[in-house]
């Protein structure tokens, strides 16, 4: 503020709130509410890259994979879709069984 002559009149309020007239630590008049708020932006700028992560994965298809990756998925495809079942199986030892038995007895 300034007087009439021209001279920096300061208004006791505003200058116990400003950080930088007060004679105090600048610190003093600082909350946690900053810290909160760097903590905010911090916590954001850590996941946007997990955040950017998960939506290129989203937006990949198979042939997107490099080769070795493409090996991983047909590996647990195979693991989770096994081509062959118990009942295959058994079909197959019966069907050998049979077959070396008529040989035996042929």
């Amino acid at each position: 503020m300034v007087n009439d002559s021209n001279e920096l009149v300061s208004n006791n309020s505003e200058a116990e709130n400003d950080i930088y007239i007060n004679r105090q630590e600048p610190t003093a008049q600082l909350d946690s509410r900053i810290v909160r708020e760097a903590e905010e932006l911090a916590a954001r700028g850590m996941a946007m890259k997990d955040l950017i992560k998960i939506q290129l994965a989203s937006q990949m298809s198979f042939d997107d994979l490099s080769p070795d990756l493409q090996e991983k998925v047909n590996i647990a495809r195979e693991v989770a879709n096994p081509k062959w079942t118990p009942a295959a199986i058994a079909e197959q030892l019966l069907a050998q069984h049979r077959s070396q038995k008529a040989q035996m007895e042929g």
